[in-house]
């Protein structure tokens, strides 16, 4: 019971980990449309930080699956 507490709630931090990192992506990504052609500097500031956070995003996502099997591995184990 311990354990299906414990990737439920990985589950949900990585979730809305994941739901953060993605709007702070898409405000990214509009701010780079707003300054793109006008401030060439800024536009290369804004797309690292863009870049940084497809990155994170890819990295959560890629533990989200083990988690998602941790998890539903705790539902099959028989109780004995």
């Amino acid at each position: 019971m311990k354990k299906r507490l414990f990737w439920s709630i990985a589950l949900l931090a990585e979730l809305t980990v994941l739901v953060v990192l993605y709007r702070l992506y898409k405000d990214v990504e509009w701010r780079i449309f707003l300054v793109q052609g006008q401030e060439a500097y800024r536009y290369a500031e804004l797309h690292q930080e863009w870049l940084a956070y497809a990155g994170a995003m890819v990295l959560v996502g890629i533990s989200l699956p083990f988690t998602i099997y941790f998890l539903t591995s705790t539902f099959r184990k028989k109780r004995g």
